[in-house]
């Protein structure tokens, strides 16, 4: 499941092996979850593949982006005028990651390795 999940991303150049691509494996690594279509699911239907931010809840040493928390906070109080809506629906994968941040966007899929994205995922 995991390969078939992740072979046309790969093969595409979305994902990179983060030990080719930075000569050393990522401190950073998010857990993948495999999740079956719920409504209306076909036999094509394949598994999707997830990515569970949900554990990443300390600042790493040498990071410079801010916790999702940290932002939600200071964009959450009303002196500041800030309001922003996107609808990323058809652009999934489809903005470039800054190549010296991509190790941070990096999971483990077993028997295949530490990949990264090279996208926004």
């Amino acid at each position: 499941m995991a390969s078939q999940a992740h072979s046309r991303r790969f093969k595409n150049g979305i994902y990179e092996r983060t030990h080719s691509a930075n000569s050393r494996l990522s401190d950073w690594n998010i857990r993948v979850v495999f999740i079956n279509k719920i409504e209306n699911p076909t036999s094509q239907d394949k598994p999707r593949m997830i990515f569970n931010y949900s554990q990443i809840n300390k600042d790493m040493p040498g990071c410079h982006l801010k916790l999702a928390a940290k932002v939600y906070d200071y964009l959450s109080d009303p002196r500041h005028k800030v309001f922003i809506q996107t609808n990323i629906k058809y652009a999934y994968f489809s903005v470039n990651l800054y190549p010296n941040d991509r190790h941070i966007f990096t999971f483990i899929i077993p028997k295949i390795g530490q990949l990264q994205s090279t996208r926004i995922p």
